[in-house]
C-alpha cells in the first residue's frame, strides 16, 4: 500500500513539475510575426528589401531570394553598432554586434513563400527562448538585411543555437540595412509581437569597414611629415 501511495505521489509531482516547466517556457518565449509588404484590396503588392539604392539613387535592386536576414535584440536599448571606425565590437557572427546585442532569429529573403518575388519577406512564428520576459520586460528590436546570401538556407527561419553561432558571417566590406522596430515590451505568454514594416530598407546603407592598425596609422603619419618636410625644402 505504501509503495502504491509513494508511486502515485511521485507521478503527481512529476506532472506538476512538467506543467510548471511548460508554463515557465511559455512565459519566457519570444514570439513574433514579421511582414515587409504593403497591401491593397487585392492583397500583397509591395517590395521592401533592396540590395542597393541607399547610396546610389534610382537603382533600387530588390534583395535576391536567399539574402541573409537577422532579427537582433538590443537588450540594453542603447542601439546597435553601425559605425565601425572604432573597431568591430567583436560579438555575433563576424563580430559586428555589441556585447548587449543578441541574434535571436536567422532567416533569409523568402519571396513571401510560397513565392519567387525578390525583396519580399513574410515570416510567422518567429520565436526565441533566449529572452526571459521576467528579467527583460522590454528590449529594442531590429531586422538586418545583408547584401550576401545566407548559406545554408534555413528553411522557414531558425533560432537553433548551432545555426545562430555558425551563420554566414559578414566580412570587411559587407553591407547591411536596418529596420528599427523600436523598444517593445515583451509579449505575454502565447502572444506575439508584430514586427511589420512599411518602409523600404536598403542593404547598402551601412558598411562593415576595416580599421587601420595603430602601426599603419603611425606610418601614415610619418609619411605625411616626410611630405611636408620635402615641400618645405623645395620652397
Amino acid at each position: 500500500m505504501k509503495r502504491n501511495v509513494i508511486k502515485t505521489l511521485g507521478a503527481a509531482l512529476s506532472i506538476i513539475a512538467l506543467i510548471a516547466t511548460t508554463n515557465r517556457a511559455a512565459a519566457q518565449a519570444f514570439n513574433a510575426d514579421s511582414r515587409g509588404e504593403t497591401f491593397n484590396g487585392s492583397g500583397a503588392t509591395g517590395i521592401r528589401l533592396f540590395q542597393s539604392g541607399a547610396l546610389i539613387s534610382n537603382t533600387n535592386t530588390p534583395s535576391p531570394i536567399g539574402s541573409a536576414v537577422w532579427f537582433v535584440v538590443d537588450t540594453a536599448t542603447n542601439g546597435v553598432p553601425t559605425n565601425f571606425l572604432g573597431g568591430l565590437p567583436g560579438f555575433g557572427p563576424g563580430g559586428v554586434l555589441g556585447s548587449d546585442d543578441q541574434l535571436i532569429w536567422l532567416d533569409q529573403v523568402d519571396g513571401s513563400a510560397p513565392g519567387t518575388t525578390a525583396g519580399r519577406f513574410v515570416r510567422a512564428g518567429i520565436h526565441s527562448s533566449l529572452l526571459d520576459a521576467t528579467t527583460l520586460p522590454s528590449a529594442h528590436y531590429y531586422l538586418y538585411i545583408w547584401n550576401f546570401l545566407q548559406n545554408p538556407i534555413v528553411g522557414s527561419g531558425t533560432n537553433d543555437a548551432a545555426a545562430l553561432s555558425t551563420a554566414t558571417a559578414p566580412v570587411i566590406g559587407s553591407q547591411f540595412g536596418l529596420v528599427d522596430f523600436g523598444v517593445l515590451a515583451a509579449p505575454p505568454a502565447l502572444a506575439s509581437l508584430s514586427l511589420n514594416f512599411s518602409a523600404n530598407v536598403w542593404a547598402d546603407t551601412y558598411t562593415v569597414t576595416a580599421v587601420p592598425e595603430p602601426s599603419a596609422i603611425a606610418l601614415a603619419g610619418v609619411g605625411a611629415l616626410g611630405l611636408i618636410a620635402l615641400r618645405r625644402r623645395k620652397k
